[in-house]
């Protein structure tokens, strides 16, 4: 069982790595202090906090945002884990282009999702004909434009991309994939027998890993089923790797942040007091209050419909050193 705590309120769930779907242990856990990493899920959009520190990275998460538009705080670095759209069309992410070339983030790195269909290039052929705008090149073209690189986005699909060190902050690799288990043979699925193919492409030396799925049993229940949906494989990966951050989406219910704390990348207890613990935070930065199935929207205490990216669901702020 791996202990998951969580970044910001108290709380903590376990993680289950038994084959039940059902099985659900919560469980309390001593509150660890991270001297490296601080994490802001609720805070007032006009004021968001200041960052710790000047030589602190701060990084902006976002996902699941299906075409529409919503107020993002400003950052270092703007973390978009996939669903672009809600349809997959050209017109969806032109619009998203647009809206992602207008914030200010000197870096803004972009995966793909399930919806994202013009993206896919395994997307049949047929289906692409049958409307220009399911355009693969198309729309490949309106994220990897020099427009689009003048605008600092950095689209990445199974890929990676150096932020470099910047007055006096750490260099960051980011590694970004599209990919997700089997559902409905939407976007970017993929069945078990591709699981160990696919996330065998992480590298081992990523600071930070975005893909558009959870692993399993980390942020991933959904409220429909109640099941884990997130991949068993992806969750080996990443225990095995325990990058700085983990950024995805997909399972919009389940939005929220936790932080593994390892004893140390080798499996060897840290000795070094002037070591800062090392630990990965998980984030699952869904800005979608409907469900991952789009069932019903969440809404506020008073009965009101909450936009994507509204009050609750507004992007999640990581500061790390």
């Amino acid at each position: 069982m791996l202990d998951l705590q969580d970044a910001t309120p108290p709380g903590s769930i376990q993680l289950d790595e038994s084959d039940s779907d059902d099985d659900d242990s919560d469980g309390e856990l001593e509150a660890s202090v991270n001297v490296n990493v601080e994490v802001t899920m609720d805070y007032d959009i006009d004021f968001p906090p200041p960052k710790p520190g000047p030589e602190w990275t701060r990084f902006v998460c976002i996902s699941d945002s299906h075409g529409q538009r919503f107020r993002v705080p400003p950052g270092d670095v703007l973390l978009h884990a996939g669903d672009l759209t809600r349809r997959g069309k050209i017109s969806e992410i032109r619009s998203t282009v647009d809206w992602l070339a207008s914030l200010r983030h000197p870096y803004k790195i972009v995966i793909a999702g399930n919806h994202d269909r013009a993206l896919d290039p395994t997307t049949p052929i047929e289906t692409l004909k049958q409307s220009r705008e399911l355009d693969h090149a198309t729309a490949l073209n309106l994220f990897t434009s020099p427009q689009a690189r003048a605008s600092n986005i950095h689209y990445l699909n199974c890929e990676t991309f150096q932020i470099p060190s910047v007055d006096g902050r750490k260099s960051w690799k980011v590694y970004g994939s599209p990919w997700t288990p089997w559902y409905r043979g939407l976007s970017f699925n993929y069945k078990k027998d591709m699981a160990q193919e696919i996330v065998g492409d992480i590298p081992s030396d990523a600071d930070i890993v975005m893909t558009h799925g959870p692993p399993r049993g980390v942020l991933d229940r959904t409220r429909k089923e109640g099941a884990h949906a997130g991949c068993r494989t992806l969750l080996s990966r990443i225990v095995e790797l325990k990058p700085r951050l983990h950024v995805f989406g997909h399972i919009h219910e389940a939005r929220g942040s936790r932080v593994r704390r390892w004893e140390s990348k080798d499996g060897l207890s840290q000795v070094a007091e002037d070591v800062p613990p090392l630990s990965t935070v998980f984030v699952n930065a869904a800005n979608s209050p409907r469900t991952s199935d789009f069932g019903p929207d969440a809404k506020s205490a008073g009965g009101q419909r909450i936009p994507i990216g509204g009050p609750g669901w507004q992007p999640i702020i990581v500061d790390m050193l």
